[in-house]
């Protein structure tokens, strides 16, 4: 856990000012939550998702180096992330569990989270990262262009795309063989999240995972989460993660769909009856679907419970 040591002060001062929310994020960090539902979407043992949270600050190059970043971001007009947020390491732990051939990120900015999956991919040896920036210098330091935080021994595996991600996102999704991680982290307005979900989403293999960067911002990704009525979802330290079902899965979920189609106009002709069964389908697809034992209610499934929000950033 020596990430959670890094810039000690910053984190000193944000547990004076909100107890309550260290105390919960600390009883997740005891109980591992965070680590549990992550192994559960990759696949991956808690234990080794663990370690590669921890990786980073074990990285003694690539820590130095976002080290004299966090340096220079501390010198600009507006307040920046924390380049050793835990949020960040979701996102890198992911990767390395995962071990995905394609990645398409959408918003780089300065480049932090870039730097760290692109660690990760380094670390897997093998990957490419897509990363679509519209340009926009509004949080960069002055002089700086987008991603300037990557470092150029990880740039071997990032191909740069500088555009609008609806021009470029729609078109990159379907000339790509494969597509095994979607991030979004880009314009957080709930129509343009939507958008890039609704475009991303029916290019990910099954167990595929789609990312959302601050995810509280709006409802977008619990919306669209229940809509697809996918049981592997939460939002952790505001990162929203959802897994695509198998292909099995996504077997059921249209069956239920067309029972559901079925069945409705039989129950009455005003047509009530065909809108009971409809919200009925999200219900019995999330029940068929739910994964975890009885026991772990932060496992349940976003698609039951599309508003149930006490992820903790």
């Amino acid at each position: 856990m020596k990430w959670l040591f890094l810039n000690a002060k910053q984190r000193l001062q944000r547990i004076a000012t909100n107890p309550g929310y260290a105390a919960k994020a600390m009883l997740r960090e005891v109980t591992w939550a965070d680590e549990r539902f992550l192994a559960k979407i990759t696949g991956e043992r808690v234990s080794r998702i663990r370690q590669f949270i921890d990786e980073p600050a074990h990285t003694p190059e690539f820590l130095r180096h976002i080290s004299e970043c966090e340096k220079i971001l501390r010198t600009t007009r507006f307040e920046s992330a924390d380049v050793y947020a835990k949020k960040v390491l979701i996102q890198y732990a992911i990767v390395r569990a995962l071990r995905p051939e394609t990645i398409v990120e959408t918003g780089v900015a300065n480049g932090v989270s870039s730097a760290h999956m692109l660690l990760a991919l380094h670390k897997n040896r093998q990957g490419t990262l897509h990363s679509i920036e519209i340009g926009d210098s509004t949080y960069l330091p002055a002089g700086r262009e987008p991603g300037w935080v990557v470092p150029d021994w990880l740039r071997g595996r990032w191909k740069f795309h500088l555009g609008d991600a609806r021009q470029i996102l729609p078109q990159l999704a379907r000339e790509l063989p494969s597509l095994d991680l979607f991030t979004h982290d880009s314009l957080h307005t709930y129509e343009h999240m939507k958008f890039e979900f609704e475009q991303a989403f029916p290019f990910l293999r099954p167990g595929g995972i789609l990312i959302a960067d601050d995810a509280l911002w709006n409802d977008a990704f619990w919306d669209f989460a229940s809509t697809k009525m996918e049981p592997n979802a939460q939002i952790l330290h505001g990162v929203g993660s959802c897994a695509r079902g198998s292909s099995d899965d996504c077997d059921l979920i249209a069956s239920v769909r067309a029972c559901t189609d079925l069945i409705a106009p039989a129950l009455t002709d005003s047509g009530s009856g065909r809108e009971a069964a409809t919200k009925s389908a999200p219900a019995l697809a999330a029940g068929a679907l739910r994964c975890g034992s009885p026991g772990e209610p932060s496992l349940r499934s976003a698609a039951a419970n599309p508003k149930e929000k006490e992820q903790y950033q």
